[in-house]
């Protein structure tokens, strides 16, 4: 007996030992289940990492923003202040563009043909790799920011420096307005860097940064996060019918091959395969995959709020 579910349970106050066998096929299927739960966990609590970082990214800018404005009367308090600012978002926008591109690389690495879907179910890349064509197309500061990532990795950190423009005269009442923004100034980078950053804009978006001279890195890491956030919508949406199925079919076996009562279990089953125990038959980790899809649902993407930084076109 080389595949068998194995169980421990209590008799006569003594750990008894009970084995069913399982077929090959059977064994086989345990295992490709198995992955599609490891997968769907793997990839939540990766872009669950990369929403808690944009979260502490948005807090900084507004931490930022505020220092701005108490130190202004003060020159060198405002220079130190400013140092201490742009680390803390450097670090946090490096943080958002890797583990982003982390998320990416699970999803599909096109050179090697790699795709965390493809443990799940391989039927479903093409549909994948369609919402991954389309976010290229339309989400012009998303292409951005994963040229951004490559510069950074081996040239630059993204902010060089805050811009607040305080005060000017509002015209939603009789108080003042401050314009707080942290640019990118194309004009101050080396042409090759520039090149490589707007490489595969289309020529409209691309004049129009050229123009502007400055790329609002706000708004450029909310494109990014956009676009990652589509295709984990996507990759969700695709995934849903195989995980019900998974998690299905494991209670369904267990009802066939435990005739015990559960109380009486020492511990969970475990499956053996080959005589080797691969896992056990406790899939309560797996919860977590649900409540993490939950706590990061689509009411979180970027475009369905309105960002008070944006707010105003005023000078």
């Amino acid at each position: 007996m080389d595949n068998y579910i194995e169980y421990c349970y209590l008799e006569n106050d003594k750990p008894r030992f009970e084995r069913s066998k399982l077929t090959e096929s059977d064994s086989n299927e345990c295992l490709k289940k198995y992955r599609v739960f490891s997968r769907k966990l793997e990839i939540e609590n990766l872009f669950d990492v990369l929403i808690e970082e944009v979260k502490t990214f948005k807090s900084l800018l507004t931490m930022a923003q505020l220092s701005q404005e108490f130190s202004r009367l003060s020159e060198v308090h405002a220079y130190i202040e400013n140092q201490k600012a742009r680390t803390k978002l450097n670090i946090s926008y490096l943080n958002i563009l890797n583990t982003g591109k982390l998320v990416l690389d699970r999803l599909y690495i096109e050179r090697d043909k790699f795709s965390i879907i493809n443990d799940i179910d391989q039927s479903l890349l093409p549909e994948l790799l369609i919402e991954r064509e389309k976010i290229f197309k339309e989400n012009q500061y998303y292409v951005l920011c994963c040229n951004l990532r490559n510069l950074c990795q081996h040239k630059m950190l993204p902010v060089n420096r805050l811009t607040l423009k305080y005060p000017s005269i509002s015209k939603h009442g009789n108080g003042v307005i401050t314009k707080f923004q942290i640019p990118l100034v194309l004009s101050v980078m080396e042409e090759k860097e520039r090149i490589k950053l707007l490489k595969g804009l289309n020529s409209a978006f691309k004049d129009e940064l050229l123009n502007s001279d400055l790329v609002d890195l706000n708004r450029a890491i909310d494109g990014y996060f956009e676009g990652i956030f589509d295709l984990m919508i996507k990759l969700r949406t695709l995934v849903d019918k195989s995980v019900t199925e998974a998690e299905d079919y494991f209670s369904k076996l267990l009802d066939q091959n435990i005739d015990l009562n559960m109380n009486r279990l020492l511990g969970p089953p475990a499956l053996v395969v080959n005589n080797e125990k691969k896992f056990h038959l406790d899939f309560e980790w797996f919860r977590v995959a649900h409540y993490l899809e939950e706590k990061n649902n689509s009411h979180f993407k970027s475009s369905n709020l309105i960002r008070t930084q944006y707010l105003s076109n005023e000078p």
